[in-house]
């Protein structure tokens, strides 16, 4: 049995030209993320980043009205002070960028601060998790790599190492 989720996300487009900016990039061959903070995601989706795993699907409705179904279940490793209810996402094979889930952040005890140029996250008074904001979007971005380390076997787990970007 599957649960209900709700997400949202946008994409903004250019009116003079017509043509949508990319918000984010992701490459998942070479394993590089960069992931939107989201605070509509009640939780951390994602792209499929290996072999879809056993867990219990989700299903998550998109700003379009879509519906996806979760493929896989595993652990961003987004700062190694989160616990694991702070890294738990879930993975689309219809999603091509991540969702950083600023709920599920703030619920593990981080702080979150938004400015005008920057998102920086906090818990225990310490920033772990810092990323731009985009010019254009002006949507607040972490990028963040996946640590080419790890064994493809390890399918639970996958450790993400943020870029700080910022200050």
């Amino acid at each position: 049995m599957s649960r209900n989720c709700t997400s949202y996300a946008a994409a903004v487009t250019n009116s003079n030209t017509d043509t949508q900016h990319q918000l984010v990039t992701s490459n998942i061959r070479n394993k590089t993320f960069t992931g939107i903070a989201d605070s509509a995601a009640s939780r951390h989706f994602g792209p499929v980043t290996q072999a879809p795993n056993k867990h219990e699907p989700i299903q998550v409705t998109a700003a379009n009205k879509g519906i996806m179904k979760s493929v896989a279940k595993r652990r961003w490793n987004l700062a190694q002070e989160l616990s694991n209810k702070g890294m738990v996402a879930h993975e689309f094979k219809e999603m091509v960028n991540p969702l950083v889930s600023l709920p599920q952040l703030v619920d593990d005890g981080c702080e979150v601060t938004l400015t005008d140029t920057a998102i920086k996250v906090s818990k225990n008074n310490r920033p772990i998790i810092r990323g731009p904001r985009d010019p254009i979007t002006r949507m607040w971005t972490i990028p963040f790599t996946v640590n080419k380390s790890q064994p493809e076997q390890a399918l639970h787990t996958i450790d993400l190492t943020p870029k700080l970007a910022c200050n």
